[in-house]
């Protein structure tokens, strides 16, 4: 089973699609009236070491009126260095405008300078030079290659930069002060939000409290000073449109038959492993192409995609690849490393490793998604297996035990469940996913199965099938999850 799975499995690595809507030239897309958007990002720090959290939140701002865009509900950040290789690529959900992510830098990750992206589907219209960037250095001190940021260091000491213009005043909104100007280690910090009316001020914030570090480290930018370049609406390009992902992930592809007689009518199907696990079902136009929209959360970085009604070697299933972006012409502080710094380096150094060592009895502070429940659930048949005859093989146990499901040899080595005169699928709950010959009946222990559910109830498109639960509990049902 698992090498048949693997034909249809795509990783996408980060949380983030390889795959995305797109149009071309003559796309009925009106773009005048969506208005341009940007992405400003801020970030803990500027500089990092190895064992350090990136944390960052993403604001996603209409470019004419500077307030909150609720056009896009995706954003990515990535973040890239000086060789134009990505580091991490995440997706970020914007709710209401807005989103947050963070990135733990490991040893794997080279000292140098790297660059902070941040953009959504609708902005890659206009090209990178309109993406959000911000400036971020790291310190490995756990690899002897120090040359990134030891090149054209000066024999004296750096002090700090300090940023350009005041980050915490603005005279038209507030003004933002701090109780004590000194803090030390685990003191309380107290802010105050002053501004000449309670609507002013009211707004989407985020803070972060750091303690200086005597590095000469790259500005931070703040919401105030971040100066887009463009304003205006995006212009359709000359070869590809992107659609803005204005109800969740656009996931898009195109599927090549062998025989181009079987195009006709086809519909490709793509689920999602996971607890919150996700089956969507999109149609193929006369040119093979698709366009599948994720508008629910999911927990997983793996997708399977097929074509329903068909076997694996009649047609080939390739995915939309438009986040290959030239970084080539990006511009990058140039932070580097004195001999007076190794004191301080060495205390850090020391202070992360203390962290991380008590990493895992810390208590997790990310937001768990609430499973979601499917209807069918309510239209399950429970059997309890140890109240029934123990037979050797699942197919026997369909036969003598559940009336409205049975196993059905199709060829020398390839299975099909019926249910109730439908034809059906097999999935495990391991992998989620639906995979077209029950031939793996014969595998499956029977012996330690607990129980059986079966499932009649009909929706717009049926896809039929088995679950075997890791908890030894058979699952059989006449459709799975449908749009």
């Amino acid at each position: 089973m698992k090498k048949q799975i693997l034909t249809y499995i795509l990783l996408f690595f980060q949380g983030i699609w390889l795959g995305y809507g797109q149009v071309s030239d003559n796309g009925e897309v009106n773009s005048s009236e969506i208005p341009h958007e940007n992405i400003f990002i801020h970030y803990n720090t500027t500089l990092l070491l190895s064992g350090e959290y990136l944390y960052y939140k993403v604001y996603c701002r209409n470019a004419s009126s500077n307030g909150e865009s609720l056009i896009s509900k995706i954003a990515y950040v990535t973040l890239v260095g000086e060789d134009g290789a990505s580091v991490f690529q995440h997706k970020i959900v914007l709710e209401a405008g807005s989103g947050q992510g963070d990135f733990f830098v490991p040893v794997s990750v080279k000292s140098g300078n790297y660059k902070l992206i941040g953009y959504t589907q609708w902005m890659k219209n206009k090209g990178i030079e309109h993406f959000f960037q911000g400036d971020i250095s790291i310190i490995n001190p756990y690899l002897s290659d120090q040359s990134a940021i030891l090149k054209g260091a000066n024999d004296t000491l750096q002090t700090q930069v300090k940023s350009k213009g005041s980050l915490f005043s603005d005279g038209e909104t507030g003004t933002l002060s701090l109780k004590d100007s000194v803090l030390n280690t685990r003191n309380k910090v107290v802010l105050t939000l002053e501004g000449q009316s309670k609507s002013k001020i009211k707004g989407d914030y985020s803070l972060s409290v750091r303690k200086v570090d005597p590095f000469a480290v790259s500005p931070p930018i703040s919401f105030k000073t971040f100066n887009p370049l463009i304003l205006e609406k995006p212009e359709d390009t000359n070869d590809t449109f992107y659609i803005p992902e204005m109800r969740g992930d656009l996931i898009s592809g195109m599927v090549k038959f062998n025989d181009k007689s079987l195009r006709r009518d086809a519909k490709v199907v793509v689920s999602i492993p996971g607890e919150n696990a996700v089956t969507k079902v999109a149609n193929i136009d006369g040119s093979g192409n698709f366009l599948i929209n994720l508008d629910k959360p999911y927990d997983s970085n793996q997708a399977i995609f097929q074509v329903l009604d068909q076997e694996k070697d009649v047609f080939n299933i390739t995915l939309d690849n438009n986040d290959l972006f030239d970084y080539s012409g990006l511009s990058f502080y140039n932070f580097s490393l004195t001999p007076q710094l190794e004191d301080e380096l060495l205390k850090k150094s020391i202070h992360n490793q203390i962290e991380n060592a008590f990493f895992s009895v810390k208590p997790d502070t990310l937001a768990i998604t609430e499973p979601s429940r499917p209807a069918y659930l309510d239209k399950m048949q429970f059997y309890n297996l140890d109240e029934y005859t123990r037979f050797p093989t699942v197919q026997e146990t369909l036969i003598e035990i559940v009336t409205n499901v049975f196993p059905r040899r199709i060829g020398k080595d390839n299975y099909r469940i019926q249910v109730l005169e439908a034809e059906a699928e097999f999935r495990t709950e391991e992998e989620r996913i639906n995979v077209e010959r029950a031939a793996e009946l014969e595998s499956i222990e029977q012996k330690k199965a607990d129980a059986l559910i079966t499932i009649n109830e009909e929706r717009a498109a049926m896809l039929n099938g088995l679950e075997f639960y890791r908890t030894n509990i058979f699952l059989v049902c006449k459709f799975f999850k449908v749009s």
